[in-house]
């Protein structure tokens, strides 16, 4: 069987795109393997916010307090922590370690909210 060094030929025989070939191709030529994960790969992204031991401290914040509102545990991890983050950024770094939040809906403000002054004669 004849080597085919081809990138378009190779990624049209594949179904792969050819940028993806050619990053597989320099690997392999770099490290002798295709599937290394080299450092330019661990760098992606953004480094996160909220440390582990942030996050256990908002861990150990739901258990003291059971059911804290997510704004209150962003506020709460300023205050104490000191470490400013967005209330997505909370919410995400609870979820990766299998948290769920109750949603607040309209229902709850008019349930719990306090007497309107029209209410009274």
């Amino acid at each position: 069987m004849a080597r085919v060094n081809d990138i378009r030929t190779i990624s049209t025989l594949t179904g792969v795109g050819k940028r993806t070939v050619e990053r597989l191709m320099s690997d392999y030529r770099k490290y002798g393997n295709a599937a290394h994960w080299g450092p330019r790969r661990s760098l992606r992204g953004q480094k996160r916010k909220l440390k582990a031991r942030n996050v256990e401290f908002l861990r150990g914040y739901i258990r003291f307090r059971n059911d804290p509102y997510l704004q209150e545990m962003k506020e709460t991890l300023e205050e104490r922590v000191g470490v400013e983050a967005s209330d997505s950024t909370v919410w995400r770094a609870l979820t990766r370690t299998g948290f769920t939040l109750k949603k607040v809906g309209l229902l709850c403000f008019l349930t719990f909210s306090a007497p309107i002054a029209s209410d009274y004669p």
